[in-house]
């Protein structure tokens, strides 16, 4: 966990600032720029599923996700997933750093915490709590100006198992 509180600090150094031009005597505003067109603050659905290599299952997963773009290479989140199967339940909560390097490709990474429970013969046994880390990889397309659809594939690692994600992700930015 610190590692990753250590990742998300030394990366935000890392980020570029921009300061405001100064607006000359007796202009009243600046012309609007592209980056002010663009919206800060995403939130997105992801319908998916979720296969677990290590018992071989596979889950219909469901999530949410908000993101915060710092500047037109980097963003932080937060997402949440619910995934169910007839032998599982989980939850499992993520912050994240992205980077969009090129066009729409979005590549992210960060800590989070997965809450699972088995279920046998229609029963909850009892759960466990695990660590996790999360690799990301979408393609955001965009549908007018204001909502993106992204097909997104992520690497979970958690508590020594490995998860792959899959889904598409319905977004609208503010």
């Amino acid at each position: 966990m610190r590692f990753g509180l250590a990742l998300i600090a030394l990366l935000s150094f890392a980020l570029p600032v921009h300061a405001q031009e100064p607006v000359a005597r007796g202009q009243l505003s600046q012309e609007p720029s592209e980056e002010s067109e663009e919206y800060p603050n995403a939130v997105d659905v992801l319908l998916g599923a979720t296969t677990e290599t290590d018992p071989s299952l596979t889950a219909f997963t469901v999530g949410i996700g908000y993101l915060r773009r710092l500047s037109p290479l980097w963003s932080v989140g937060v997402a949440g997933e619910f995934a169910t199967s007839s032998t599982l339940r989980e939850w499992l909560v993520f912050a994240n750093v992205y980077i969009r390097p090129v066009g729409g490709l979005v590549l992210g990474t960060g800590p989070g915490i997965e809450s699972a429970l088995e279920v046998v013969e229609d029963e909850e046994s009892e759960g466990s709590t695990d660590f996790a880390w999360r690799f990301l990889t979408a393609w955001e397309f965009e549908v007018g100006s204001r909502f993106t659809i992204s097909p997104e594939f992520n690497l979970d690692l958690i508590g020594g198992k490995v998860a792959w994600v899959y889904g598409v992700a319905f977004g609208v930015q503010f």
